[in-house]
């Protein structure tokens, strides 16, 4: 076996590569899974029941927006959020919102039952805007959920339709969100938000980590091995597994997860250990040729790198 290793060498690198290297091009198309249930058992309880009110009312996601200033209904400020909240309802993808311009104020005058939007107008004067701000804090369905008790903050809830292309209505709420809004801080959230947070940071991460792994694995063989060979070595080794793991992921129709981002990490250092092993014996027989050097090293290190790897 060691003389047939040794004798087709080239034949085994070359396969090798053609093994490695295709894959490579299916990495570009792998996508991330950011969805959050996907991490959670199907057989937990939490899960099973929010799996059966969705059979039951459907799926609608939700998009939480907060707009929060000094004094949210002053003229400067409350004209602002009104438009944001008209622009966001009239956004293709989104069901109907829920907001302080929505939610009704019903209380009792005359001996009547009176029934009106929480903030009517945002056209208001002095005197009105005084008023409104008595009726706010009166208004135990929306202080503390629409509207902060210390009217400074005012929240805009907007459910998606079920069958809302995702990216585009964030696209759309993002593009209304950062035409600019003067005096006002705008928070994002909801699980829309979360989903292409976690898309995003699954791509950045992983466009960081391995390139940043790999060069500490290279200063590292140069420091120990000061040796070209001590480094280039490994690091085809290390390649020739990630690659294939990584493109095999989208072969099988998988997705990339926040765990699943560790697996090229880990095999930076998992693969890399075969390298150093087998780089460090070849250097530690001197003396001899190359090709008795690479038998001696065969001989004792394969079945150790063979089960370790399996």
């Amino acid at each position: 076996m060691i003389n047939f290793i040794i004798k087709r060498r080239f034949l085994i690198l070359a396969v090798a590569l053609i093994i490695s290297l295709p894959p490579a091009f299916l990495i570009p198309h792998s996508k991330s899974d950011p969805d959050l249930r996907n991490y959670v058992p199907d057989n937990l309880v939490s899960r099973a029941n929010t799996s059966e009110i969705e059979k039951e009312f459907g799926t609608q996601d939700m998009v939480l927006l907060l707009f929060e200033s000094d004094d949210i209904l002053s003229n400067s400020v409350l004209p602002m959020i009104e438009e944001i909240v008209i622009a966001v309802q009239d956004i293709d993808g989104i069901a109907r919102t829920v907001s302080p311009f929505s939610i009704k104020n019903i209380y009792s005058a005359d001996g009547f039952m009176m029934v009106e939007p929480s903030i009517p107008s945002s056209n208001i004067d002095d005197i009105e805007r005084e008023i409104l701000r008595g009726k706010l804090r009166d208004n135990e369905l929306i202080i503390g959920n629409a509207v902060s008790s210390d009217l400074r903050t005012i929240a805009l809830t907007a459910l998606l339709e079920a069958d809302a292309d995702e990216d585009y209505v964030l696209n759309k709420i993002d593009s209304v969100l950062d035409s600019g809004k003067p005096g006002i801080k705008i928070y994002r959230g909801g699980l829309p938000y979360i989903r292409k947070g976690i898309s995003e940071d699954v791509t950045r991460d992983g466009l960081r980590l391995i390139p940043m792994g790999l060069l500490v694995m290279l200063t590292l063989l140069w420091l120990f091995f000061r040796k070209w060979t001590g480094m280039i070595l490994p690091f085809i080794m290390v390649i020739l597994a990630i690659i294939p793991s990584m493109g095999l992921v989208v072969l099988l129709g998988w997705k990339v997860s926040i765990l699943s981002l560790l697996v090229p990490v880990m095999l930076i250092a998992i693969a890399n250990n075969y390298g150093i092993h087998i780089v460090s014996r070849f250097e530690q027989e001197p003396g001899r040729s190359p090709t008795e050097r690479v038998k001696s090293v065969i001989h004792s290190l394969r079945m150790p790198v063979l089960f370790t790897g399996i």
